[in-house]
């Protein structure tokens, strides 16, 4: 139907030989500056270039520039045997001082309306910097996205040349027919500790055979000084946007006028009245490009009674055709969710696997219909609802709140994950419903809340005591390496934080959400996976390489242990609107021996130095950039179990008192909807987790 072809597939659109000159339309200027030749369909001048690939040559530099149509866009080089040119854009930058930005630039790229898309292949988005997030707005045709990377080091002796693995340096590549980019940066991360020696964060898209990452480059300005705020990155391009038989009419304009070259449709038109069984038409049928019309003869009209009668028993039957349907498809989705090999599974092995399946009409009785008043979580993706089962009592339902493959994905994953895990201290998957188009999964009510909300929630709340703290710390750190070391394959968690910690009637943890884990493969230790989890928590070297391993979950539970540590979130507002991320200002606090200015006041008057001083330096090594300096999460729980035990019975009477008045605070939250404060509790309560 249309042709829409990349100059890869018709090399060469005229002749080429070892002069320049014949690329170029004769009369036509074939060189412009340090460009050595401008092949056509380029050209400088009238009647010199195919529309869209304009060349102007500005003469008012020297040597001249050449750019592309009346823009700023300057080429670099043109390969007709490749189908690319390259070409020089602005970088985008940030400069800050130790309280406010200083310069800034955007450094966007707009070839929207022209035959140019950036070079999947030839080009990464690349951002470079010390506590430097930064994101890439991009857009083809068809679909917008939006990417970002992480850059993050704490001093110069942290980074190596030539890495771009997220230390100083990060590369992401992009999708395929972006025609248009914007960089920016989270203006929230705090560079009050990075500022004198890397005063600018720099992003851009760039020719990867060009940039070689060098250590200078976060040192003072030297990047922006080295660059000229220029860096070359590739083009491709295509060509027409017509039929062969239609572009072959226009000689002056048409590409392909070589011995040598070939026009190729992208695709066929198909004669649709020749296919009645697929394009149906009781009247005139005429086939027209990519379409086919439907016309009365003449003399007839185009509706009868007898028409309308036969629609009337067309309803009915349709009717019954649809419930037909709907009994299908709940087959359909039963078997495409598992249904069969779960079904199977519960079977043969009753003794092991206690999971349940439900049927979609007993979920709905037990939430009345997935009534709003019965919500205990609300997120972006999915609603987690309270729900009561016969013969099982008060349970959790979670659904699903958009259908996308890639949600209904992430819920089967959490399904598979969890009918494997049978653990004190891992949140129970009592069953699922498999045959609506996304599983619905039932959990065991967990009538606590969250970590978080206990930590950050304060409300007239009684602090928790650094024994309960510690507890809570070594049963989740103890859940987290059962997965990792003793489930069979082992597990990755991939989204640990604490709002994922659930705690229950008797304050005893149980890590929930496992939407984001992945299954490790046999015999591989890490693997790429699609980038998951929540900002603050995120590992930096999972940021950069897509690799997630068992010290992706150590690095976020060492976020989760600085939490409890200190009372403040993993990002938090002090004292003004930029946002604080705690990991690295817990480092900075040990680095410079500040650590009692960050604890939690509760945790501080407890007093004992010696144990949180050994807290504190085994959270440090679990928030290492480097992974490989990191602990296990078997030595973490071994290592928050040995700690407990010390000087534990300091705090036997005075715990046990704690407790106590804990459990009643809790009662008083989570009792009755006469509590102002049940709304609150039953929104934190499962965060299994609705999102």
């Amino acid at each position: 139907m249309l042709l829409y072809h990349s100059l890869l597939t018709v090399v060469p659109l005229i002749a080429v030989t070892a002069s320049a000159s014949v690329n170029t339309l004769p009369g036509c200027p074939a060189t412009c500056g340090k460009l050595g030749s401008v092949p056509y369909p380029f050209g400088i001048g009238p009647n010199c270039f195919r529309e869209g690939f304009e060349i102007t040559c500005n003469d008012s530099y020297t040597p001249p520039k050449p750019l592309l149509g009346r823009g700023n866009i300057e080429f670099v080089d043109i390969s007709l045997t490749l189908g690319q040119a390259r070409v020089y854009k602005h970088i985008g930058y940030i400069c800050y001082n130790e309280t406010s930005i200083t310069d800034e630039a955007e450094g966007y790229m707009n070839l929207m309306d022209s035959p140019f898309t950036f070079s999947d292949t030839r080009n990464k988005f690349t951002a470079i910097g010390c506590n430097t997030l930064a994101y890439m707005s991009m857009s083809s045709p068809k679909k917008t996205y939006e990417t970002g990377c992480l850059a993050a080091c704490h001093d110069p002796s942290d980074v190596t040349n030539g890495s771009c693995s997220g230390i100083g340096c990060c590369q992401i590549p992009i999708p395929k027919g972006l025609n248009y980019y914007k960089p920016s940066f989270d203006r929230n991360f705090d560079h009050s500790q990075v500022y004198q020696f890397n005063p600018c964060s720099y992003a851009f898209l760039v020719d990867v055979d060009w940039y070689q990452f060098d250590v200078a480059d976060i040192i003072s300005k030297n990047f922006l000084d080295r660059t000229e705020m220029l860096v070359p990155l590739v083009l491709d391009w295509a060509i027409g946007d017509k039929k062969c038989d239609e572009a072959k009419l226009n000689k002056s304009s048409y590409a392909c006028r070589s011995e040598h070259s070939d026009c190729i449709d992208s695709s066929k038109d198909i004669d649709e009245c020749k296919q009645p069984e697929v394009y149906p038409c009781h009247g005139r049928c005429a086939n027209v490009e990519g379409n086919y019309s439907c016309s009365c003869p003449s003399g007839t009209r185009g509706i009868s009674a007898g028409i309308i009668l036969t629609l009337a028993i067309s309803v009915c039957i349709f009717m019954v055709h649809q419930e037909r349907k709907l009994v299908k498809a709940k087959q359909n989705f039963f078997e495409q969710n598992g249904g069969v090999l779960l079904y199977d599974k519960i079977t043969k092995e009753k003794g092991n696997v206690t999971l349940k399946i439900f049927k979609e009409e007993e979920l709905e009785k037990a939430t009345n219909k997935f009534d709003k008043n019965l919500e205990l979580g609300r997120g972006g993706q999915s609603t987690v609802y309270e729900g009561i089962l016969d013969g099982i009592g008060k349970v959790a339902v979670k659904k699903a709140k958009v259908i996308d493959e890639s949600r209904k994905n992430e819920f089967i994953n959490e399904m598979a994950i969890l009918s494997r895990i049978n653990h004190t201290h891992v949140v129970k998957l009592l069953g699922c419903c498999l045959e609506v188009e996304v599983p619905i999964l039932v959990y065991e009510y967990v009538p606590n809340g969250t970590l978080a909300h206990h930590i950050h929630q304060k409300n007239g709340m009684h602090p928790i005591p650094l024994d309960i703290r510690l507890r809570i710390a070594a049963e989740s750190a103890e859940a987290l390496a059962y997965l990792h070391s003793y489930a069979s394959p082992p597990i990755l968690h991939g989204d640990v934080k604490s709002t994922n910690i659930l705690i229950d009637d008797q304050f005893r943890a149980k890590v929930s959400d496992f939407g984001a884990s992945v299954i490790v493969p046999m015999n591989d230790a890490q693997f790429a996976e699609l980038m998951q989890g929540t900002r603050g928590y995120l590992d930096p070297e999972y940021l950069q390489t897509g690799q997630l391993t068992e010290k992706s979950d150590v690095y976020s539970f060492g976020v989760v242990l600085s939490e409890l540590l200190t009372g403040k979130k993993a990002l938090y507002f002090e004292g003004s609107k930029e946002v604080k991320v705690l990991a690295p200002i817990f480092i900075s606090a040990m680095k410079e021996g500040q650590l009692l200015e960050i604890l939690d006041s509760q945790v501080e008057r407890e007093g004992d130095t010696e144990l949180l001083q050994e807290f504190a330096e085994l959270i440090q090594e679990c928030l290492s950039v480097k992974g490989e300096e990191r602990p296990t999460m078997k030595e973490v729980a071994e290592e928050l179990h040995r700690l407990r035990k010390h000087k534990q019975h300091q705090w036997v009477q005075r715990n046990s008192e704690e407790i106590e008045s804990l459990l009643d605070e809790s009662s008083n939250y989570y009792s009755a909807e006469k509590s102002p404060v049940y709304s609150l509790g039953k929104q934190a309560v499962m965060n299994i987790e609705a999102g």
